[in-house]
């Protein structure tokens, strides 16, 4: 396995190949431009100039509102519902790393955000995101947060100014987080996905690079010393007294 795995041509191209597969699924709706989604991937400077990929400095990739809108749906007899994702992820790094110091500090930065819309009225009924946490910010590292406002909107969500709780989650990226929302509302399209190698290998790669600290971490968790009665669970995965840390160091 190559030492240099990651660079932004790469999560460019795989951005753009996820969302094809999605389309070709028939759950987004309407599939976003190619040369927009080539453009939601801000590359470092080394790559802009050509360098290579053992320059990379990584990417940060800003999938604004309006841009992923899955397939409307029914829930219940309902009037249809639509989910909206968007994302502002950063990969960024100080300098060029091996492969194995990406996944020990994969991301600077994570807010991926889920909003549930009627799809009729345009109304927005509920919002979600998936954060990393800001450095010494209380609470788990990664969490699931409700609630919030989207930057343009004129009309405040009932329940927008309740901050906690941060529900401790794994982490997730755009790409994971999407796979997340077709397996629970597109299940037979999530089905048929699987059977395909190219969305797998896809999934296994964002897996690999977006998890791999949480697991090593957890893993030492879990094989500590039983008589060791100092830790629970979710200490492990506090932000402040945990010492997970997935960001790259200055």
């Amino acid at each position: 396995m190559s030492d240099w795995l990651y660079s932004c041509d790469r999560a460019s191209k795989q951005l753009v190949t996820f969302v094809r597969l999605l389309a070709a699924a028939e759950v987004l709706s309407p599939p976003p431009n190619e040369g927009r989604l080539h453009h939601c991937v801000r590359r470092c400077g080394p790559c802009c100039r050509g360098h290579g990929i053992k320059r990379c400095e990584g990417w940060h990739a800003v999938v604004e509102r309006g841009i992923l809108s899955f397939r409307p749906f029914f829930v219940d007899g309902h009037d249809p519902v639509r989910i909206d994702l968007s994302g502002d992820v950063s990969f960024q790094r100080p300098r060029p790393e091996r492969a194995d110091d990406w996944r020990a500090r994969p991301l600077l930065k994570s807010t991926v955000t889920v909003e549930l819309v009627d799809h009729a009225s345009e109304e927005l009924l509920e919002r979600h995101h998936h954060d990393l946490a800001n450095s010494g910010q209380e609470g788990p590292v990664w969490h699931l947060q409700y609630g919030g406002n989207p930057a343009d909107s004129t009309k405040p969500l009932p329940t927008s100014w309740i901050d906690p709780p941060r529900w401790a989650v794994p982490p997730m990226d755009l790409t994971l987080l999407a796979e997340t929302i077709v397996y629970n509302f597109f299940r037979a399209e999530w089905e048929e996905l699987n059977r395909r190698n190219e969305w797998v290998t896809l999934i296994l790669d964002a897996e690999q690079l977006v998890m791999s600290h949480f697991a090593g971490h957890m893993q030492a968790h879990f094989g500590r010393d039983r008589s060791l009665v100092d830790r629970t669970w979710l200490t492990a995965q506090d932000n402040i007294l945990s010492g997970l840390n997935p960001r790259p160091s200055a």
